[in-house]
């Protein structure tokens, strides 16, 4: 079961949405590029699902960021929005440009590229201030290619290898980025993809949107994407001994072996897309 699933806005809706994000952005004095703002919007959701595993708040405000400039900006007029909205919006702008912001990093760690952990600190929600053991943090990095059914595979031996924990996940590829959560208590995933969070049980449906999400065209039958694992620090020893288990399961040996992934039709990555001289420079996630 699937509910407030993306797919029930038309095409057009959801570029009209995310438009008004980077126009109500760009209206407020920050300066994001107009190819988009998934990079901050997928790490604020990250934060706000570890922060609250409803996200009702991070809903709220990310309905409120693709309202029509008009009506958002009638909104900001109000003080108490508008202190309510300038760290959401300062977290998506910091995340997403952190170039724009060098004099908040100190010289020996300027960024000019996307770094989420050089401004995690920065921006961390001061609800953790009380409790350092909730503090997000950064457990793990995975990469692989999938097809739609080996990603409906992975998601399923991630949740079946939680150690009861629940996790959340920054998946990365072709310059696009989501943040995908796993809400532990409710047993189902929970998808930002420039919109509010939608809610899945069933990881063959949310395998194949996420295919949709990243792959060059509709086309291709799979994805190569990084994984990056964020849980609350308390959490960390926890998962990271679930996921160095999980790494020698049989099934996960299959899909994360470079001969496999290749002789099950992952070819579709050509010589053009693959050639080093593109990617030289840091990928920068912009969609």
């Amino acid at each position: 079961m699937t509910t407030n699933l993306p797919e029930n806005k038309s095409p057009n809706d959801r570029i009209q949405n995310q438009r008004n994000c980077i126009y109500n952005l760009q209206r407020q004095g920050y300066k994001v590029d107009a190819e988009g703002t998934c990079f901050g919007i997928a790490h604020m959701g990250m934060q706000a699902f570890l922060a609250d595993p409803t996200m009702n708040l991070f809903n709220l405000r990310l309905k409120c960021l693709q309202k029509s400039s008009q009506t958002f900006e009638e909104k900001m007029v109000g003080k108490r929005f508008r202190n309510e909205m300038m760290p959401f919006l300062d977290g998506i702008a910091l995340y997403q440009k952190p170039e724009a912001f060098s004099e908040l990093f100190a010289e020996s760690s300027q960024t000019l590229s996307q770094d989420a952990q050089r401004v995690l600190p920065i921006v961390m929600p001061v609800k953790f201030d009380k409790d350092k053991t909730k503090q997000p943090t950064l457990i793990i990095k995975n990469y692989g290619a999938y097809t739609q059914s080996e990603l409906a595979n992975y998601l399923d031996l991630l949740k079946a290898h939680n150690p009861d924990k629940s996790f959340a996940l920054i998946l990365g590829g072709n310059q696009h980025c989501v943040n995908l959560n796993y809400r532990h208590d409710k047993g189902h995933w929970m998808l930002v993809n420039h919109d509010p969070a939608a809610s899945f049980t069933d990881t063959t449906e949310l395998s194949n949107h996420l295919v949709q999400c990243f792959a060059f065209s509709t086309q291709e039958e799979g994805v190569v994407l990084a994984t990056h694992v964020y849980a609350h620090q308390e959490d960390k020893i926890a998962i990271t001994q679930a996921f160095e288990s999980l790494r020698k399961n049989h099934d996960w040996k299959q899909l994360h072996t470079p001969l496999n992934q290749l002789t099950n039709g992952l070819m579709w990555i050509n010589k053009e897309r693959s050639d080093t001289s593109e990617r030289s420079s840091p990928t920068v996630f912009r969609h």
